[in-house]
């Protein structure tokens, strides 16, 4: 099986399965319990987020460990303060619009990206020129790739002493995180999205930023309900202690896109990459194909062992890309649009096999008007 869909999950490494595995066998008691297997099981858990802080260079944040990206996301939208909005531009994931609803309609405002994925940062201005503000922004976005301008977005937010969440959770192990604490008071992320387990997420939250947790208890310091997943958080730490050399990955998985998309072009001369010359994740192509069906091809690929698809993997439901229609595109472009996402264990011979492929299939479907 070639994989290229690691924007929706990536397979877990080894030493993250074994750090899995270790917890759930030798450590498997309660990290609240005061005997000597929950605190051996306490031990873990702190030593686990000692380690996760040291990755992002924590100082002045609280590291929360959640159930994921979904529940870290949804409660910084509960932390919105009494007077403030809830601003989020029109491409960022679709836990974020879901967050937006379950607050008045007057206290939500969704900001345009040009069509280079962009923030409109005048209109940004213009909202946060009104009065105070919770800004979400995603560092890379999950279907294009396109990372977003975080000087402008951070001086943006201090000028109106706006409050700023980064959602990192197609950044971590392919882009530098180290600095991007110092810009934002709440970061999420996901520790599937770097090869480590489902059911990790991270929130972290400036120290003094208020907080309001959707699950009130008495675990994570009074910060969150529900005994901690350990077996996941410990696998996180192993993962990202395994991201020590995530640079080298980093510049592998761009060299790899970088042949992709010319085979690609040079293939289909009339595709084009949607934010081409916008900075993107290294390991990110979303590849507009005239005339081409992405629902038929990603099924067609999918009987031939090569996983790619045409969106998100959390808003599959036949509907066009949000995205590729906020970056003023129509909805016949959005359903002929593929996204392919590689990792740090693809490999070159896998991307050509992979093009050969799409390209074949490509040629052997019937053409959508």
């Amino acid at each position: 099986m070639i994989y290229l869909d690691n924007n929706a999950t990536t397979q877990p490494l080894p030493e993250v399965v074994e750090a899995v595995a270790s917890v759930m066998r030798d450590t498997w008691g309660n990290p609240s319990s005061p005997f000597a297997i929950g605190k051996s099981a306490r031990r873990i858990l702190e030593e686990s987020r000692h380690s996760i802080a040291g990755f992002f260079t924590a100082r002045d944040h609280r590291l929360v460990f959640t159930s994921g990206a979904t529940e870290s996301i949804r409660t910084v939208a509960n932390c919105l303060l009494p007077k403030e909005k809830f601003v989020f531009t029109n491409v960022e994931h679709s836990v974020v619009f879901a967050a937006s609803r379950c607050l008045p309609s007057d206290r939500v405002n969704v900001i345009p990206v040009d069509a280079d994925g962009q923030p409109d940062w005048g209109e940004l201005e213009k909202v946060l020129g009104q009065g105070p503000a919770l800004v979400t922004v995603t560092t890379g976005n999950n279907e294009t790739g396109i990372l977003v301008d975080l000087r402008m977005a951070v001086l943006v937010c201090s000028k109106y002493r706006a409050r700023l969440h980064l959602d990192a959770t197609q950044a971590v192990s392919r882009i530098d995180v180290s600095s991007l604490l110092d810009a934002c008071d709440f970061l999420t992320a996901s520790a599937h999205k770097f090869h480590g387990p489902r059911g990790c997420g991270l929130l972290f939250v400036r120290e003094g930023t208020r907080f309001s947790p959707m699950f009130p208890g008495t675990q994570e310091g009074g910060w969150r309900a529900g005994t901690e997943n350990l077996p996941a958080i410990a696998g996180t730490a192993a993962a990202l202690q395994s991201q020590c050399d995530w640079s080298d990955m980093a510049d592998k998985m761009k060299a790899n896109r970088k042949a992709l998309e010319s085979s690609m072009l040079r293939h289909l001369p009339s595709a084009e990459i949607h934010g081409m010359n916008q900075p993107r994740l290294p390991n990110t192509t979303s590849i507009y194909i005239p005339g081409c069906d992405a629902a038929t091809i990603v099924q067609s690929a999918a009987s031939c062992d090569l996983i790619l698809s045409a969106g998100s993997a959390c808003s599959n439901s036949g509907r066009p890309s949000h995205v590729i229609l906020a970056m003023g595109h129509s909805k016949k472009r959005a359903a002929a649009t593929l996204r392919l996402s590689l990792s740090r264990n693809t490999t070159p011979e896998e991307v050509e096999s992979a093009t050969a492929l799409i390209v074949k299939l490509i040629s052997e479907s019937p053409r959508v008007a």
